[in-house]
């Protein structure tokens, strides 16, 4: 299996002198989050005797580079040294950045040269790129190559009926699967897992995801805690995956996009509009096209029978930016809450008249974010949820509210879906609890 080692399990780590980085996550006085390859490595690489990188060579180059995430957390106020960074370059940055790294267990930011960590505390000097280094970056990094038509798309989605969705216990990240009457997984919608500094979210219980069906993977959008499960349950890469094209950073975005690729099927929607087959409709997001949660991919599941909506899973999307919730009111039969319970911009579908409705939380008990926000809550509550959190639940299921077997997979389904038991041969841990 071809896997860059900043997604292994242990791996030690030089703090390197330079990167380029590209700014994949920004919140206002709250996170930022770079995505970084090592600046002299990729130099040399760059400027060797076979000429400028390709979008050939880099696929392969990119499954041994050194990669880099750098992560500036002012958890809510209480990271100082985060916050004042924060607040004095809010609104300020450029997309792309050389920096210079020097340790400082005072400094700002957090290095990390594995997903799991730990990190190195650091502090950075910032610069930026020279135009002929950024052209390289820009093309090697570029998903273009992986676009394809909406017709090939369309022809990768199954054509079954869903039965029901299981929102799986991943820690502070989101995976959701798509199951049948006959308990069959068709989807992954997103395959996600903690990372980072929530890394200790993840439930030990959680040994295995069901892959026996050969599952087609939707990846809402491109932030690690929405594909890292594929690297711990690496079967998960030999499979097709549809991803919105998204500008990612030379760190370990494009290396995760360069696994898939080699390993399976990466299929890139560079279109518009909503995309339909069988019970599944994917929907290009309309938000900023620099903001990786609100412009990727929300994902509508329709019920077994004509008459039920559909369960909504927008990912981390604003729900302003999924259009056909926004000018319309769409009805829905439950809904995965966005971003974890954190922000997202726009108000939330109304709750239905039915007994099986639910807001599911998909987030780690003390993330680093804090989610799930007070004001995300509030916001349901207007949309008319009964919201428990943090006391027991009502409308709400929370990933976090784990079952003697250490799991907290929640069961979305329709009136009229087929209940009882997940019952699987092939040692997977996705039935829910809840």
């Amino acid at each position: 299996m071809k896997l860059n080692h900043f997604f292994l399990p242990e791996c030690a780590f030089k703090v390197p002198g330079r990167v380029y980085a590209r700014l994949i996550e920004w919140d206002r006085s709250e996170y930022a989050l770079f995505d970084a390859v090592d600046a002299d490595w990729f130099d040399g690489e760059n400027s060797s005797s076979q000429g400028p990188l390709t979008t050939g060579r880099w696929p392969s180059l990119s499954m041994r580079a050194p990669v880099y995430a750098i992560e500036i957390n002012s958890r809510l106020g209480e990271d100082l040294a985060a916050l004042e960074w924060l607040d004095f370059w809010s609104g300020r940055l450029p997309t792309w950045l050389e920096l210079q790294i020097f340790e400082d267990e005072r400094g700002p930011a957090n290095l990390y040269g594995n997903i799991n960590g730990p990190a190195v505390r650091v502090r950075f000097s910032q610069s930026g790129i020279t135009p002929h280094v950024l052209s390289s970056l820009k093309r090697v990094t570029d998903l273009s190559p992986y676009a394809k038509s909406g017709d090939e798309l369309r022809e990768a989605l199954p054509t079954n009926s869903v039965e029901r969705v299981f929102v799986l216990d991943v820690g502070q990240g989101a995976a959701n699967a798509l199951v049948t009457k006959s308990k069959k997984v068709l989807a992954y919608i997103d395959l996600g897992a903690g990372v980072l500094a929530d890394t200790g979210t993840w439930p030990a219980a959680m040994t295995g995801i069901c892959l026996k069906d050969d599952p087609v993977v939707v990846l809402t959008h491109w932030h690690y805690d929405h594909f890292h499960a594929a690297n711990k349950f690496t079967t998960a890469l030999n499979r097709t995956w549809i991803a919105p094209f998204q500008k990612i950073g030379p760190g370990p975005q494009s290396a995760m996009a360069s696994s898939i690729a080699q390993n399976g099927n990466l299929l890139i929607w560079n279109g518009k509009g909503i995309l339909k087959k069988g019970a599944i409709e994917l929907e290009r997001c309309t938000g900023s096209t620099g903001n990786f949660n609100r412009s990727g991919i929300a994902v509508w599941v329709n019920g077994p029978n004509d008459q039920d909506d559909p369960i909504l899973l927008p990912g981390d999307a604003g729900y302003s930016d999924i259009p056909s919730l926004k000018r319309s009111v769409r009805a829905i039969t439950s809904l995965v809450v966005s971003h974890h319970g954190g922000r997202a911009p726009g108000k939330a579908p109304a709750k239905p008249n039915l007994s099986t409705a639910r807001a599911a939380m998909s987030f780690g008990n003390k993330n680093s974010y804090k989610h799930p926000l007070a004001p995300s809550i509030a916001k349901l509550q207007r949309a008319g949820w009964l919201i428990g959190f943090p006391k027991p639940v009502q409308d709400d299921r929370r990933t976090e509210d784990r079952g003697l077997n250490g799991l907290g997979t929640i069961d979305l389904r329709w009136s009229g879906s087929a209940i009882g038991p997940y019952q699987c041969n092939c040692g997977c841990s996705i039935e829910p609890t809840q």
